[in-house]
This record gives C-alpha cells, structure tokens and sequence, in this order.
C-alpha cells in the first residue's frame, strides 16, 4: 500500500439519528485520544460480516459478506463488490483514513498479508506490503509518513511499527506485546492512538493506548468498552467508535456505530 500525496483540509461526518453532524479537519485529531468510556453511549446497527473497516471521514465501510468483499458510502449507499480478492476469505481489513486503499489478510495457512490501491477501475492489488501477518487501519498521510502496526504471526502478540517510506515499509522500533490476537491493533488517523479488542478470556473489552509522539512507543491501555468485540476504530474527535459485536448466542456478527 502506497502512501497518498492527498491532503484532506476538511471532511464531514454524518450524523446519526440522535446525534448531530460533525465536521472535523486536521487540527482537531492532531492530539491523542482520551480514555472515555463508550458504555453509555449510543448505537446504530450497520451491518451483518466477519471483517470490517471505515475511513476516517466514515463516509465509506469495505465490510465482508458471505466470504466476499464489499465497498460502500456511508451512512447509506450501494455495495460494490472487490473483485480484486474474489479467490480468498477475508480474515482482516483495514482502509486507509482517505479511503485510497487498505491491507487485507487471507483466511489461510499461513495467513497472507496483501494491499489492495483504489484506481479508477476500482480496487486492484499492490506490491507494497509490510513483513507480517495482519495489519491495523494505518495513520492518515495528512500527518505525516503513514504509520501501521502488523501483528507479525497471527497467532503471536508480536506486534511491529513500519513507516511508509516510498515503495516500502520501514520497521519503526522494537517489537512490543499486544492483545487482540490474531487482530493487528488499528490506529487513529493521528497514529497517536491505537486501539485492539480482546474477545475471549473473563473481561473481554475494547481498548485503547496513547502516545504524545510517534517517536514514542504506546502507554498502558485502558479499557473503554466492555463485551466481545473485534475490530474498533475510532474517529470523528474520538467520539465515534466503531467494532464488530460478537453474540455467543446467535451466529451473526454486527458491525456497530457508538457515538458518545
């Protein structure tokens, strides 16, 4: 996945019923995030899958459905499939905060991590990928060189930092323990933040970590959203979180909107 020369001064979000909008630009989530919990807070059913992810905006969700890949608008819109990864189930995915492009992981042995780039034709592959399993949704490029943290084995809590830099990824770092297995933890547009779910074990929860600086590894996390979840974002001023809610007794899995 490649870096984009893009620079998004401001974008909206669209409110749910509820709430009202958003409208946010670069300098409102240039800062981390805070350890608020979301147990309060309201939510919107989105959609039935196995993997999903948003764009910082959360204008757009590439979700799976039915072992297929589906992109499409936000808050309502028509899903476009991505033909690109027809031969292979999705077991991560993570978009790019400009939605430009995204890493996707493959159900198999062993897990095979690939990056996927939005051209005018619509979603095609890419060479450029970092060494690892699974990746998280990256930093966005308004800040900088992109950030995104690859869990290194899916079965592991190796996690390691890269840094775009051109046509390659660059380890940031040392390698750090972190929850969520086989998940890679997904960072907030600002890379200051990162958030991972641990959806087994007696205190399944979401939670988050922060860091002043990307020169800086991350502090302890804190949970701010308790139950089996997978895949949590947050966006729109750290307001708005997203993750997929696991129900024990029913097979579906639904992606969730919470706003605070």
């Amino acid at each position: 996945m490649r870096s984009s020369p893009r620079i998004a001064a401001v974008v909206a979000l669209a409110g749910t019923a509820g709430g009202c909008d958003l409208v946010f630009g670069v300098d409102s989530d240039a800062a981390p995030c805070g350890d608020e919990s979301f147990a309060a807070a309201g939510s919107t059913t989105l959609f039935e899958g196995e993997a999903f992810s948003v764009s910082w905006a959360g204008d757009r969700i590439v979700y799976e459905h039915d072992g297929m890949l589906d992109d499409q608008p936000l808050p309502g819109g028509t899903p476009t499939p991505i033909t690109a990864t027809a031969a292979a189930v999705p077991l991560a995915i993570a978009l790019a905060p400009e939605g430009d492009a995204m890493f996707f992981t493959s159900e198999s042995e062993p897990p095979v991590l690939q990056a996927l780039v939005r051209r005018a034709t619509g979603w095609q592959l890419d060479a450029v990928v970092p060494l690892g399993a699974t990746a998280g949704a990256p930093s966005a490029a308004e800040f900088g060189p992109r950030r995104v943290l690859v869990r290194l084995r899916s079965d592991l809590p190796e996690v390691q930092e890269y840094e775009a830099d051109g046509d390659r990824w660059q380890p940031v770092g040392e390698v750090h323990p972190v929850g969520g297995v086989p998940r890679a933890p997904n960072l907030t547009p600002s890379g200051l933040d990162m958030l991972y779910a641990e959806s087994t074990g007696d205190d399944p929860a979401v939670f988050i970590a922060h860091r002043r600086s990307t020169d800086a590894w991350f502090g302890a996390p804190t949970a701010i959203l308790s139950g089996g979840y997978e895949f949590p974002q947050l966006i729109g001023r750290c307001r708005t979180l997203y993750a997929l809610e696991i129900q024990p007794a029913v097979t579906s899995r639904i992606v969730r909107r919470y706003d605070r």
